[in-house]
């Protein structure tokens, strides 16, 4: 019997390791994160928030790429957070992945969510996770819409460049320079106070993201 796929909640490691893929990927693209968050919620859940400083360049598509490729890192990170604490080990993505389908879901709530598989980064096991997120991810959501739909006016499809969005960002996070630094972040903004409004920001965060590798040597040439 084929067990059944995990699911995303707003645990509050699954929260910061949600929030600490946008600082890492806002990083490698150059757009300073400045400061990450959660806060403890009433009904044991948490919300979250990356504040980025957005630093427009003379290519607008390539803008919009990179703030697309953003806005996804959170989620992928959410998944590969629930799939690495359920087989005790670091993850990574399974080469053929519904991305086209998960974009969909991702920008439309009513569509199905599709099922990703990941593997142990040092093993053969496998784990299913769905793409069904919780309603408070929203503020992705939007940003998703927004920034595909911005690209179809420059004469893009919409579903390509949602889909190769996805593709890209989930190999650089499965990097292992990259997770460990996603890690890092995550553990650091938990163990931050007050215990209520978790903060993590300047020299604290910027000491953390210092060793990542520059967009350069990131090999994101899909987003010229």
């Amino acid at each position: 019997m084929t067990p059944a796929a995990l699911t995303l909640t707003l645990t509050q490691i699954e929260t910061a390791d949600h929030e600490a893929g946008h600082a890492v990927v806002a990083h490698l693209l150059g757009q300073g994160p400045r400061a990450v968050l959660i806060e403890d919620n009433l009904n044991g859940d948490h919300t979250g928030q990356t504040q980025s400083e957005y630093i427009p360049s003379e290519n607008e598509v390539a803008d919009l790429r990179m703030r697309l490729a953003v806005a996804v890192a959170g989620f992928l990170s959410h998944v590969k957070s629930v799939a690495g604490r359920h087989l005790d080990e670091t993850v990574v993505f399974c080469g053929e992945q519904p991305w086209e389908t998960l974009y969909v879901y991702l920008v439309s709530q009513d569509a199905t969510p599709p099922v990703l598989t990941l593997r142990g980064a040092d093993s053969s096991r496998t784990v299913s996770v769905s793409a069904a997120a919780p309603t408070e991810l929203c503020n992705d959501r939007r940003d998703i819409i927004h920034f595909t739909c911005s690209l179809q006016g420059h004469g893009f499809n919409v579903c390509d460049e949602g889909a190769r969005s996805l593709v890209e960002t989930a190999a650089t996070l499965d990097r292992p320079e990259v997770w460990g630094v996603v890690e890092a972040v995550s553990r650091a903004l938990r163990d931050s106070t007050p215990t209520h409004l978790r903060r993590l920001e300047g020299d604290a965060l910027k000491g953390l993201l210092k060793g990542l590798p520059t967009p350069a040597r990131g090999g994101w040439t899909w987003l010229r």
